[in-house]
């Protein structure tokens, strides 16, 4: 008997819920590798992140100040455009690709010319929320979960990967 027929042999006997089993399987092996991928990008970054925090969230003129600003009414709300606009270039330093669409049209509100306040708030406490969720799971985990943890599925969304 040939290879080939011998192949075929094996198929009718696996049947097909045996072979769409193995895709399954290789589907799952495929997307563990390309989450772990991600997961050693973040922490290669993770100065780079822990820096964007520092600067941004922790000090009080990043996200202290921002909001303040916004209840102020002030223009100093500005500052934050600036602040997302950075985690951005970061975020695709990490991944490069498309980001989240969702996530793209608030950047997109929060940091055009005409942007309302609260337009410019919402892109940076979204963009705080990922950085923030990249620093905890990059430092957490070991390897991408089986089971996601709210904070990691959002990290894998926004680089469109869930």
């Amino acid at each position: 008997m040939t290879q080939a027929r011998g192949r075929a042999k094996k198929r009718r006997k696996e049947g097909p819920l045996v072979r769409e089993q193995e895709r399954l399987r290789q589907f799952w092996e495929r997307q563990q590798r390309s989450h772990n991928n991600l997961l050693n990008a973040i922490r290669g970054s993770m100065p780079e992140l822990k820096e964007w925090a520092s600067t941004h969230v922790e000090s009080m003129w990043g996200y202290e100040d921002g909001i303040y600003r916004f209840y102020h009414h002030s223009l100093k709300v500005m500052r934050l455009k600036d602040s997302v606009e950075e985690a951005v270039g970061l975020f695709l330093r990490i991944r490069p690709g498309r980001l989240n669409r969702d996530y793209q049209a608030i950047v997109l509100s929060g940091t055009m010319e005409k942007a309302t306040r609260a337009d410019i708030v919402a892109a940076f406490l979204h963009t705080k929320y990922f950085v923030e969720m990249m620093i905890k799971y990059g430092t957490e985990l070991k390897e991408a979960p089986h089971t996601l943890p709210s904070g990691w599925a959002s990290v894998l969304y926004l680089y469109n990967m869930r």
